[in-house]
């Protein structure tokens, strides 16, 4: 190979320095097609542009009985998103009684008692959702996507075997085409005949590929779901239900890579058991990492209160975060002297995302117990989080429509009263209580008891605040002149995003 290519961006080839494969050539099916074989290079020579990817995922879906390729939207520039749905033939076979299964799990009220989930979960994988790229210029996850599907299709060892018949894992290897093509092609134009390893220079500030064709940020649309391609995301969630979903991401160059679990100020909707497994996930991706001598960290500046990403969390999966030194597909030297190479970058997603999936199959049994445990306490709806969310009808009927449209989106269940409902000390949406109330007929009544509690709470809550343990500190903090250590908004209200009246 040259020492420098002039392919898309003509940089020097950091990624082949690196030598060793990503996996050992003994434990792969020499009969599945390569990265390399359709897209032209090695992964993380350079980032992989949108069309030769899908070539590949097209031919590796042709190649095996592991993998099958489901189109689930279209972006506004034409461009196909794709899901991955890789486990094994024996799973393949039965992947719709499976989907099925767990919808029961999901809405218990579906199964004939309570122990009749219990015993479905002996014989069910755990459903895993690795999204990637939603932010177009945060370029690494997509090649680590790449990788972990040929390892997964292509892997002959017990490892691989045990995974692929204990999990189901759905890879969203981009969910922002729009946004990666352009800044790549901008990173193209501003690279010379060879690479700059230097942060300043002009290829490592390239132009805006973060948001999608309308300059939308997608990573924060998780909730209100404004753009078309999170809205044909959030279809396929609430279809498939999963139990687990990492959000793949980069940061700024000069950092390391931040993983799970966060830090205070966190949502009052999560429960123990979501902190107990973010910390054991984080730690035993700490833990591959610790193989590689890389650097990372938790917590930090990684807080999660606001109700604006995916929300998987809500709705009962584990969810994690991956943030990964940027390096604009090409290399980048440290202020320690460390070259940071693409390869790099691509490596650390791809041992995260391996590390993950095996640390859910180690712990599927429990894992989906909890899962159950959950959805089968909020359809009984026997505790504090149990009640009623009253919306009376608007005269703005479009606005109404498009409110109940979101819910819809949302797999949140809902009625319209048929006659009058008379409602006293019932909270109004300024956090008044009010005396007797009579709403009228056609009044929206949403009832928190139901599969997707949380989400209920999430989208129809009126004033969610972080504890006062973490106030305590805010306030310390900002008293002694520091930053706050809030990372984004704080407050959200649906019904009055939408000029509603409501009650609970």
């Amino acid at each position: 190979m040259s020492a420098y290519c002039t392919l898309a961006a003509g940089q020097v080839d950091y990624g082949a320095a690196a030598g060793s494969a990503f996996v050992d050539p003994a434990t792969i099916d020499r009969g599945i097609p390569t990265p390399s074989s359709v897209i032209g290079h090695e992964v993380g020579e350079k980032a992989v542009r949108y069309d030769p990817m899908m070539r590949y995922f097209e031919a590796l879906a042709a190649s095996s009985d592991r993998i099958v390729l489901k189109p689930y939207g279209e972006t506004h520039e034409g461009r196909t998103l794709v899901h991955l749905f890789i486990t094994s033939p024996k799973n393949h076979q039965r992947l719709d009684q499976i989907k099925e299964n767990n919808e029961k799990l999901t809405d218990p009220r579906k199964l004939a008692n309570a122990a009749a989930g219990t015993e479905l979960i002996k014989n069910h994988p755990a459903i895993a959702l690795m999204a990637y790229a939603v932010h177009g210029d945060e370029l690494s996850s997509t090649d680590a996507a790449m990788q972990l599907a040929y390892q997964l299709v292509a892997g002959i060892d017990d490892g691989t075997k045990s995974l692929l018949e204990q999990v189901v894992t759905i890879i969203d290897p981009l969910q922002n085409p729009d946004g990666r093509e352009r800044y790549l092609a901008s990173i193209e134009q501003r690279t010379g005949l060879i690479s700059a390893t230097d942060g300043q220079h002009i290829q490592h500030n390239a132009g805006n590929g973060r948001t999608n064709h309308y300059r939308f940020d997608m990573n924060r649309d998780g909730a209100a779901l404004v753009t078309k391609e999170n809205q044909a995301r959030m279809k396929v969630i609430t279809a498939w239900n999963p139990h687990f979903t990492i959000d793949s991401h980069e940061m700024g160059s000069l950092d390391t890579y931040l993983m799970d679990p966060p830090r205070q100020p966190l949502n009052p909707l999560y429960s123990e058991k979501d902190l107990y497994w973010r910390e054991l996930f984080g730690f035993e991706q700490g833990a591959a990492f610790d193989e590689h001598g890389w650097s990372y960290y938790a917590k930090d500046w990684n807080t999660d209160f606001a109700a604006i990403y995916t929300g998987s969390w809500a709705g009962g999966a584990i969810s994690l975060l991956y943030e990964q030194a940027g390096v604009n597909s090409a290399a980048f030297k440290l202020e320690t002297g460390h070259l940071l190479t693409y390869r790099e970058s691509v490596h650390h997603h791809l041992v995260s995302s391996l590390a993950n999936l095996n640390t859910l199959k180690n712990n599927r049994l429990e894992i989906l117990g909890e899962y159950y445990a959950e959805h089968l306490a909020a359809v009984n709806g026997d505790d504090e989080l149990t009640g009623t969310f009253l919306m009376p009808p608007h005269a703005d009927r479009a606005r109404m429509s498009r409110f109940i449209t979101l819910l819809d989106l949302n797999a949140i269940e809902y009625g319209f009263a048929q006659e009058s409902v008379r409602i006293s000390g019932a909270t109004d949406i300024w956090g008044n209580k009010t005396e007797a109330l009579e709403l009228p007929v056609g009044t929206l009544v949403v009832k928190s008891a139901q599969p997707h509690r949380r989400v209920v709470h999430i989208f129809l809550s009126f004033d969610i605040r972080p504890d006062n343990d973490y106030l305590k500190i805010e306030r310390e903090e900002l008293e002694k002149g520091e930053e706050s250590r809030l990372y984004d908004v704080t407050a959200w209200n649906f019904p009055m995003a939408y000029g509603l009246e409501s009650y609970w």
